[in-house]
């Protein structure tokens, strides 16, 4: 069993194939599934791709405990990071994740374990992608708006 969330973003913000659609968490009682939808993501390097889920975990304090960051481009890292407020930190050791990107249909997933996570019982997410205009520049879409967390969901 598991709670979801569905959160929408508006379309057309970022002129780059990682402008973010909408974003789907299900927070079941093994791990977090992230799901996002965006315009064209690329497998080439050129798109320069990047995503960032920032997971919080604690109520009691400020931001987000951890951060989920990984290129979109075919045959890029990810990982998992202990976050300072919004600076990224040491990768979490041992950290059971997952990344699957289906390019056809342009989205992406995220799996997280609980137990990566300190098994929190309610998770609030932060989601930034990143991809790189025909000029070379760089541009983020964050959903919603800069920094915004979601609601908090539940474990299943």
């Amino acid at each position: 069993m598991a709670d979801t969330a569905e959160f929408k973003d508006v379309r057309g913000e970022a002129r780059t194939g990682m402008d973010i659609h909408d974003v789907r968490l299900a927070h079941t009682d093994r791990a977090l599934i992230v799901k996002t939808a965006h315009d064209d993501v690329r497998p080439t390097l050129r798109s320069g791709g990047s995503i960032a889920v920032f997971v919080d975990v604690d109520p009691h304090r400020r931001g987000p405990e951890y951060a989920f960051v990984a290129g979109t481009t075919r045959g890029s890292d990810f990982g998992l990071v202990e976050t300072d407020g919004w600076r990224l930190g040491d990768a979490v050791r041992h950290a059971d994740t997952s990344l699957s990107i289906d390019y056809e249909n342009e989205r992406v997933r995220v799996r997280i374990a609980r137990s990566s996570i300190g098994d929190p019982d309610e998770v609030r997410l932060a989601v930034v992608a990143q991809g790189t205009r025909r000029n070379g520049e760089l541009e983020s879409d964050w959903l919603r708006t800069i920094r915004h967390m979601t609601r908090w969901v539940t474990s299943g």
